[in-house]
């Protein structure tokens, strides 16, 4: 496999313009040393929909939940509010249930 020199690849033309690799490439290493696209959820908050807010420690299968937390992003070495118009989350947690 041929890998063109790093220089010939950041300044490669597509129709007239450079391409972008450069670009997307330094986002790519951001990334992955987790300089840049780094979330972390703190403060979660539960209730059953209808508990005015209160907190149980425990749930029943068909109870409608709110569930609540603080979504930030870090920036350089601090952490700001992330800002969104849509978020999706998924309980990554192991239930222990016994039966």
């Amino acid at each position: 496999m041929f890998f063109p020199p790093p220089r010939r690849f950041f300044d490669t033309l597509v129709n007239g313009q450079k391409s972008g690799n450069e670009a997307f490439s330094a986002a790519v290493a951001k990334w992955t040393f987790q300089q840049t696209g780094v979330i972390r959820i703190s403060n979660p908050k539960h209730s059953r929909a209808n508990s005015e807010g209160k907190s149980l420690s425990w749930y029943r299968i068909n109870d409608d939940m709110i569930y609540q937390v603080d979504i930030e992003q870090r920036s350089g070495n601090s952490w700001v509010a992330f800002k969104a118009d849509d978020v999706q989350y998924e309980d990554q947690t192991k239930n222990n249930l016994t039966t």
